[in-house]
C-alpha cells in the first residue's frame, strides 16, 4: 500500500516550508517529517494579478512567503 499524498499535521514538530516563484505566479509545499521522511502537509498557490507581477523578485524566497502569507522558522527556497 502506497502512503498517503498528504498526511496531518503534527503541531508538537517543525515544519519545512519551501517556495518558488515565476513572473505570474508563486507557490508553496510544507512539509513534515512523519517516520524519518519528509511529507507534504500541504501545498499552497497564487496566480498573480495586475501589478502583482511585479512585487516578486527571483533574487529572494521572501516575496513568495510574503504571497502566500506564510511563516516557519526554516524556509528552504529554491535560491538557497
Amino acid at each position: 500500500m502506497k502512503p498517503p499524498i498528504l498526511v496531518y499535521p503534527d503541531l508538537t514538530k517543525r515544519f519545512k516550508l519551501y517556495v518558488d516563484s515565476s513572473r505570474y505566479a508563486v507557490g508553496a509545499c510544507q512539509i513534515q517529517e512523519v517516520n524519518g521522511r519528509d511529507r507534504v502537509v500541504a501545498y499552497a498557490g497564487k496566480l498573480l494579478t495586475g501589478s502583482q507581477e511585479n512585487w516578486i523578485s527571483n533574487t529572494d524566497g521572501i516575496s513568495e512567503i510574503e504571497m502566500l502569507e506564510g511563516s516557519c522558522d526554516e524556509t528552504p527556497t529554491s535560491n538557497s
